[in-house]
């Protein structure tokens, strides 16, 4: 931190981690009233362990879609 002109260097480490796969199956479809879950191991079968997904109902992810694991929507999620 500057103080009248002197400056402190400390090292810094910095981890690089691999870019993770993604891997997404689309579910089979269903009929109303029935559910599938988006949430399902399944779906992201292949994907790199460990991720944390989440879930929208618009491009610009600002809406998130609050029923991920049982969906009915008949719309496009993000």
């Amino acid at each position: 931190m500057p103080s009248q002109g002197c400056y402190a260097i400390q090292p810094v480490t910095v981890t690089v981690n691999a870019t993770p796969t993604v891997t997404i199956t689309n579910p089979a479809a269903v009929c109303s009233p029935a559910t599938v879950d988006l949430t399902a191991a399944a779906v992201t079968a292949g994907s790199t362990a460990g991720l944390t997904y989440t879930y929208w109902t618009d491009a610009l992810a600002t809406t998130p879609y609050a029923t991920p694991g049982s969906s009915n929507s008949r719309y496009i999620l993000y």
